[in-house]
C-alpha cells in the first residue's frame, strides 16, 4: 500500500514521536489524549451527516470520513479512537441477486491524485452487520457507536461489539455524553485486552521455563487430582506421546516400571496436602535388571488467602546417575578382581596340568590293561583286567574333561585379568574351526548336536593370532551348545512348546569372503536371545548359566577386536541365533 494517505483520512491530528529526555513523558500523554479525540465517520448515501460532523470538530474532536468499504483499510492507516455507523447501514440488506438489480453499486468518494488507494471491502460485508464483525476483528480497539436507527437493529449490534448508540444526531449533548462513555469504554476494553495479552504473554513464559526444566513438575489439585505436569514429569512416569509399552529408555528401564512410580508419588503428594508439610524422598523402584531412582521434593500450593488448594513435587531422574556410580564401583571392583583372578588362574594352572597330564598318561595304563587282558589265557582274569581297563578309561576321560574345562575357564580369567601382545601369524581359517571341534567338541557335548560345515575351499590364509581365535570360537561354540541342549532339558521338564519339542539341536559353522574380508558365521537354533538381554551379555560377568562366569561373550569380543575385526549378533527368541566374526584380509 502506498505510503501517502486520502484526503479523507488526512484530518485526524497526529504528534511527532519525542526525543529521550525532552519531555516524552508528557508528550507521550498529550499523544494519547489526541488519539483518544480522533473519529472515522462513516459516510452512508442515505443519510447525511454534514452537521453532525461540524458539531463533533466544534467540540474539540479530529474527525475524518471514509465510505463502509473503506474502514478497515482507513484504521488500519491511522487508528481512530471512535467509529460512527450510521443506523441505515445496518439496516437488512436484501438477497444478492435483488441487490444487484435494484441497487447500483456505490462508488466511494474519489480519492485525490497520488493519495493512494485502499483494498476495498466486499459491499455484501461492509453494509449490515457483517461490516461490525469486520470492524471487532480488525480493529478492536476502536469503539463502534451507532448513528441512528433503525432502532430494532440495535440488539443485533451490540451482539456484534457496538458499545452504545446516539439516539439524536442533532443533540450536542447526547453526542458528548455518548462519546464520554465510549471512551471510558474504549479505555476499559483496551486495559482489559492488555491485561489479557499480558497474561497471555507471562503464562506461554511459564510455560516455556516449566518445559524447559530438566526437572518433572506434578501438580495436584484439593481433590488430589493431577493437574499438571511438564513433558519431563511425563517422560519419568512413561506418559509421554511416543510412550509403547516395549519401549526402553537409554537408562534401561521400561514402561511398566516407570508406571510403577506414578503411585508413591501421588501417596508423597497427598500426605503433603494432607499434613501440609513439605517432604523430600527417594523413589527406588527395580524390576529384574532394570531399575528407577528419582528425588522428589514436595510443597503445599496456597492461594492468596492462605487456604491450602493443592501441592506440587518436583521430581528429579537420577537413574542414569545411579547407573553411573554403580559401573564406576563395578569397575574399581573388577580392577581388584582382575587382579587376583591373575593370582589364582595362574596358581591353579600348574596343578591343573598335572591333573590332566596324569590322567592322559593313566589313559596309557588302561590301554596296556586292555591288551594284557586280551593276551590273558585264564578268563576270570581276562575279565578281570577287561573291566579294570574300562572302568579306568571311563573316569580317567572323565578327569581329563573336567581337567580340560578348568583349564578354558583358567585362560578365561587371564585373558581377562590382562592383555597380552597378540602372535599374529598367517592362519587357515578353515583349518581352524576343524581343530577347535576336534580339541574341545567332546567335552562340549558337540557329540549330541548336528553340526554342520560349510567352509570355504577357497578361503585364503588371515593373519590373526590362532590361540585368541580359538578361544573366541570356543566360547562360541559353548554358548551354543549349552543354549540348545538347556532348551531340551526345559522341554523335558514339562514345557508346552511344540516347537521346542520338535527342533533337533543344529550348529552350523560356514566360512566366506565378503567385502575384502574373511567372514566365520555360527549359527544355532536354540531358545535365542531376549531383547532386554542384548545389551548385557557382551558385560563382564553377565551369565545366564547356572555355572557360567559370563567371560566368554567378553573374551571373544575383546579377542576379535584386538585383531582388528568385528563381531556382530543376530537373533530372535525361539529361532535361534547367530554370530558373524568379520576379520581383515
Amino acid at each position: 500500500m502506498p505510503d501517502s494517505t486520502p484526503n479523507a483520512f488526512a484530518r485526524s491530528s497526529g504528534t511527532a514521536s519525542p526525543e529521550p529526555g525532552k519531555g516524552g513523558d508528557a508528550a507521550s500523554k498529550k499523544t494519547i489524549q489526541e488519539r483518544d479525540r480522533t473519529i472515522l465517520l462513516l459516510q452512508d448515501e442515505q443519510r447525511n451527516l454534514e452537521s453532525m460532523r461540524g458539531k463533533l470538530e466544534a467540540e474539540g474532536f479530529s474527525v475524518a470520513t471514509c465510505s463502509p468499504e473503506q474502514a478497515l483499510e482507513g484504521l488500519r492507516a491511522r487508528p481512530h479512537a471512535i467509529v460512527l455507523v450510521p443506523g441505515t447501514i445496518l439496516a437488512a440488506q436484501p438477497e444478492a441477486a435483488t441487490l444487484a438489480q435494484a441497487a447500483p453499486p456505490v462508488v466511494p468518494p474519489p480519492t485525490p491524485p497520488g493519495s493512494g488507494s485502499y483494498r476495498m471491502i466486499p459491499r455484501a460485508e461492509a453494509r449490515g452487520l457483517p461490516l461490525l464483525d469486520r470492524l471487532r476483528r480488525g480493529a478492536p480497539e476502536a469503539a463502534v457507536v451507532i448513528v441512528g436507527g433503525p432502532f430494532e437493529r440495535l440488539p443485533h449490534a451490540f451482539q456484534r461489539g457496538a458499545v452504545d448508540v446516539i439516539v439524536r444526531p442533532d443533540d450536542v449533548d447526547e453526542i458528548r455524553a455518548v462519546l464520554v462513555q465510549a471512551r471510558a469504554r474504549r479505555q476499559v476494553d483496551k486495559e482489559r485486552l492488555d491485561a489479557l495479552e499480558d497474561a497471555r504473554r507471562t503464562r506461554k513464559f511459564f510455560e516455556e521455563v516449566l518445559r524447559g526444566l530438566g526437572e518433572g513438575i506434578v501438580v495436584i489439585d484439593e481433590q488430589a487430582k493431577i493437574r499438571y505436569r511438564n513433558p519431563e514429569a511425563a517422560r519419568v512416569l512413561g506418559e509421554d506421546d511416543d510412550a509403547t509399552p516395549d519401549r526402553h529408555d537409554e537408562d534401561g528401564s521400561s514402561l511398566h516400571l516407570k508406571q510403577l512410580v506414578l503411585a508413591p508419588l501421588l501417596q508423597l503428594l497427598v500426605e503433603t496436602l494432607t499434613e501440609r508439610e513439605p517432604k523430600t524422598k527417594m523413589v527406588a523402584l527395580e524390576e529384574e535388571d532394570q531399575k528407577i531412582f528419582l528425588d522428589v521434593t514436595t510443597s503445599v500450593l496456597r492461594s492468596g488467602d492462605g487456604r491450602a488448594t493443592g501441592a506440587v513435587a518436583v521430581v528429579r531422574d537420577r537413574s542414569a546417575e545411579k547407573m553411573l556410580e554403580e559401573q564406576l564401583a563395578h569397575t574399581e571392583r573388577l580392577a581388584t578382581l582382575g587382579s587376583l583372578l591373575a593370582a589364582i588362574a595362574h596358581e591353579i594352572a600348574n596343578p591343573l596340568s598335572v591333573i590332566t597330564g596324569c590322567a592322559e598318561i593313566g589313559q596309557e595304563t588302561a590301554k596296556e590293561a586292555a591288551l594284557a587282558g586280551a593276551r590273558a589265557q585264564e578268563p576270570d582274569a581276562k575279565t578281570a583286567l577287561e573291566k579294570f581297563s574300562k572302568d579306568v578309561k571311563d573316569i580317567l576321560e572323565q578327569i581329563c574333561d573336567a581337567g580340560l574345562r578348568c583349564q578354558t575357564i583358567a585362560n578365561n580369567l587371564l585373558q581377562y585379568s590382562r592383555r597380552t601382545p597378540a602372535r599374529v601369524v598367517e592362519q587357515d581359517l578353515n583349518e581352524l574351526v576343524r581343530k577347535t571341534l576336534a580339541f574341545v567338541g567332546k567335552y562340549l557335548g558337540t557329540d549330541k548336536v548336528e553340526v554342520a560345515l560349510d567352509l570355504d575351499s577357497v578361503l585364503p590364509p588371515v593373519r590373526v593370532d590362532a590361540a585368541q581365535l580359538q578361544q573366541a570360537l570356543t566360547n562360541l561354540i559353548d554358548n551354543a551348545v549349552h543354549a540348545m541342549l538347556g532348551q531340551r532339558r526345559a522341554t523335558g521338564r514339562g514345557s508346552t512348546s511344540t516347537a521346542m519339542k520338535l527342533k533337533a539341536p543344529r550348529l552350523s559353522i560356514s566360512t566366506r569372503t565378503a567385502a575384502g574380508q574373511a567372514v566365520i558365521v555360527i549359527a544355532d537354533n536354540g531358545p535365542g536371545i531376549p531383547a532386554r538381554q542384548l545389551e548385557r551379555i557382551w558385560r563382564p560377568f553377565y551369565t545366564t548359566k547356572e555355572r557360567g562366569t559370563g567371560l566368554g561373550l567378553y573374551i571373544t569380543r575383546r579377542a576379535v577386536e584386538h585383531q582388528g575385526g568385528t563381531i556382530a549378533l543376530e537373533t530372535e527368541v525361539g529361532e535361534g541365533t547367530t554370530f558373524t566374526i568379520r576379520l581383515p584380509l
